[in-house]
């Protein structure tokens, strides 16, 4: 993993939390929570990452949650409230990091929300499957980004950032708080950025569908769930 991974320090709330000054956010854009990382995920990812001072980090979500942007004279951090009680600080970088690697919101469901960490083009996104009560993590610490069905409230990831053949992509459905593991396209592996060639694009409650691309072209495969 390259070395910016290395200068985010995951802080919790109580722990000597250093004297914070509130920046004032002003949005650059009107863009709504709710359904702002389906097909258009990578498209507005470059958005937060040319201007991330906007309603991305100073934002609500479901249940009387907040994520609020603040810094010190070294540091970045995004808080995590509920009403005016902060619970955590749920990412910290360097000043002068990329705010992406600070994090951002990839989903908001009704009881957790998606996390997501991003180190630089090219690379795997990060992500965290937060239960918004207790702030606990429920998928493993590595897991990658694939795609996410927002109105189902399901996600799809890696457990593994750069998967291999015998590696297996999971379906979280964060209604039911189940999930359920399945085996790639072995098309997929057949050149690199595996994951960000996959795109879910078709969910019900007995099967979904992903698209992906591989040298043969763009094709499609079907799951039972």
């Amino acid at each position: 993993m390259m070395a910016l991974v290395i200068s985010c320090n995951w802080k919790r709330a109580n722990h000597n939390e250093p004297k914070i000054e509130k920046v004032t956010i002003e949005p650059d854009s009107q863009i709504s929570l709710q359904n702002q990382f389906d097909s258009n995920y990578f498209e507005n990812m470059k958005r937060i990452a040319e201007n991330p001072y906007s309603s991305f980090y100073d934002t609500s979500l479901n249940g009387g949650f907040s994520i609020s942007f603040c810094n010190d004279k070294e540091m970045q951090y995004l808080l995590y409230k509920k009403g005016d009680t902060l619970k955590d600080t749920i990412g910290s970088t360097s000043l002068g990091i990329r705010y992406k690697s600070l994090g951002y919101i990839g989903a908001d469901f009704d009881k957790t929300f998606v996390f997501v960490n991003s180190f630089g083009n090219g690379n795997p996104h990060y992500i965290r499957l937060y239960e918004k009560e207790t702030l606990t993590n429920l998928i493993p610490d590595g897991s990658a980004w694939i795609d996410v069905d927002t109105s189902s409230q399901v996600l799809l990831f890696s457990k593994s950032d750069v998967p291999f053949e015998g590696d297996s992509m999971t379906l979280f459905d964060t209604k039911k708080m189940s999930y359920k593991n399945y085996a790639f396209p072995k098309e997929i592996f057949d050149g690199p950025q595996k994951l960000k060639r996959i795109k879910l694009i078709k969910l019900n409650e007995r099967a979904f569908t992903i698209e992906f691309e591989c040298e043969e072209g763009i094709k499609i495969k079907k799951y039972s769930r």
